[in-house]
């Protein structure tokens, strides 16, 4: 607290005077390097990092595996021994006070979308001397004569040792856990349980040289990234980089562009947009009275929990993001190609629900999609088909269920270093991601939602009412996200990736713009597809 702001420097003679000051100017400081570990979910979680300086008038956050450095929060507040921030651009906000018999904790709820507890520690000189070993550490990993997968250990320092996550972009798999990892200036060693894999590696002319085991050892050298070597790193490929289709729609015309090789013909694995299909099938019973928003997925699936169909829908049911029981029968190149709906029943029986704040859940959507089928007495297959592909005429769209359906027009997919990657099918989680289209189906798709409310109002109010805020920008309908732009116009969009492809649709809900972007390649576009739907002129330079 700045005294002479508070009292004025008219006053500083007098309380000078004073052989004390009150108890309410008698701040402790909090000045120092504070870490603990966010879990986000059973064995996840993340190092979170609060430096407090200058007497308790500077804040700033780290989430080191995350790449986030001194990010200065929008606001926050330290005042007798209690810490609190807020952050608009990450929706995130803390409260918390000193706490432990030292006085060397910060003890406090973190909440984004959800409330989560956090401790922090502060670091000790011990700690501190081991910041030099924080940071991202790559290296490519030579499978065989084909296949070069790029890998990233991220490091950070905690007040007891280090904690670690994994990286394997090609993959498209973020923040794998470390469950052990030790470091220092002669060996670098981490096992991970998820992956059964381990690494050894020795200090070597500034990286650490060893063998990466999972199964077979394969020689591996870790190098930390630096100011000096950053360029050399793995980059995310643009939009198009591969090949890709584009359509931008208003209300009297639809612009079309596509990319390299590719045509109107070329289809492409949508992923998770597929979601919003399976969203506009339950607005559809729900509207025609089959079904009810609050019915039980356990009338269909006996023994399952009591939740919601609306839950599953909004991501709210408590289900984790995918079943449990794909860590032992998840195909390693097709991961949900083995899950049938007897798994589903079969973990559902067991699984354990988080609290029911929104979390993004394949395995809420799959469920969804397989109690309507059972409900009508057809595979989820039959009922896209019937219920939007023949009636939108959809003729080149299909559910990617089995892993022989139809191959024909469907684009080559690459990983995000471009490396070719086989198809994917679904089976019981087909209501996730399985829908595969060309771009005509999908301008057909895309101008049947953006002009529901016109069409059909009572569906259009069942399928876009926001049923959730999870964040300060953003609500949850079914299926779809809610967001508004800087003139404060809401649209609805969703995106969706699997291993070699990635897709983003978005529409203004007057029904004014909307677009569709389809990509080969596994990479992030939501920033390529915002930008499309808020600038007329961008087509032109994708």
């Amino acid at each position: 607290m700045n005294i002479l702001k508070k009292i004025g420097a008219a006053g500083l003679s007098v309380l000078l005077l004073l052989t004390a000051l009150p108890s309410a100017f008698a701040q402790q400081s909090l000045d120092g390097v504070w870490r603990g570990l966010l879990t986000l979910q059973e064995g996840v979680s993340i190092p979170i990092g609060f430096n407090i300086t200058d007497n308790n008038s500077v804040l700033t956050m780290d989430s080191p595996n995350q790449g986030m450095k001194a990010k200065v929060p929008t606001s926050f507040t330290i005042n007798d021994g209690k810490v609190e921030f807020t952050d608009t651009s990450l929706n995130a906000s803390f409260s918390g006070a000193l706490s432990g018999a030292n006085k060397n904790e910060i003890s406090g709820v973190f909440t984004q979308g959800k409330d989560t507890q956090l401790r922090l520690y502060k670091l000790d000189d011990t700690a501190l001397s081991r910041m030099k070993f924080e940071g991202k550490y790559t290296g490519d990993l030579k499978v065989n004569a084909n296949i070069v997968l790029p890998l990233a250990l991220n490091v950070a320092v905690l007040h007891d040792g280090f904690s670690a996550t994994l990286d394997s972009p090609a993959q498209n798999s973020y923040g794998i856990p470390i469950d052990s990892i030790s470091i220092d200036d002669t060996t670098l060693s981490f096992a991970s349980a998820m992956l059964n894999a381990s690494y050894l590696g020795k200090h070597k002319q500034a990286a650490y040289v060893g063998n990466f085991t999972q199964g077979t050892s394969i020689p591996l050298t870790l190098t930390k990234v630096s100011a000096e070597n950053a360029h050399v790193q793995y980059q995310q490929p643009d939009f198009g980089e591969q090949g890709g289709s584009v359509a931008v729609i208003t209300q009297h015309n639809v612009e079309k562009k596509h990319i390299g090789e590719h045509t109107s013909t070329t289809q492409y694995e949508i992923g998770s947009v597929t979601k919003t299909f399976t969203t506009l099938l339950l607005a559809k019973e729900v509207s025609a009275k089959r079904l009810a928003l609050e019915d039980s997925i356990s009338t269909y699936f006996i023994g399952a929990p009591e939740i919601s169909l609306v839950s599953v829908a909004t991501h709210t049911s408590g289900l984790p993001r995918n079943p449990g029981i794909l860590r032992s029968i998840a195909h390693p190149t097709n991961p949900f190609t083995n899950l049938t709906r007897e798994h589903l029943k079969q973990d559902l029986a067991s699984v354990k629900l988080t609290e029911k704040n929104h979390t993004y859940s394949n395995y809420g959507s799959s469920v969804l999609a397989e109690v309507m089928a059972v409900a009508e007495g057809v595979s989820y297959t039959d009922l896209v088909s019937k219920k939007i592909f023949e009636p939108l005429a959809m003729k080149a769209s299909y559910v990617a269920s089995t892993s022989d359906i139809g191959k024909g027009k469907l684009a080559q997919g690459y990983s995000s270093v471009g490396q070719a990657v086989e198809p994917w099918s679904f089976a019981a989680a087909s209501g996730a991601g399985a829908v595969v289209a060309n771009l005509d189906d999908m301008i057909r798709y895309v101008q049947y939602v953006m002009n529901l409310n016109k069409v059909d109002p009572q569906l259009a109010n069942i399928l876009f009412t926001e049923r959730v805020e999870f964040s300060a920008c953003c609500g949850q309908a079914l299926g779809w996200m809610l967001d508004k732009d800087k003139l404060g116009n809401e649209f609805a969009w969703h995106n969706g990736m699997t291993a070699g492809f990635s897709a983003f649709v978005g529409f203004y809900l007057d029904g004014s713009r909307a677009v569709v972007l389809l990509n080969n390649q596994a990479v992030p576009i939501d920033n390529q597809g915002r930008a499309l739907l808020f600038d007329e002129n961008t087509i032109a330079r994708l």
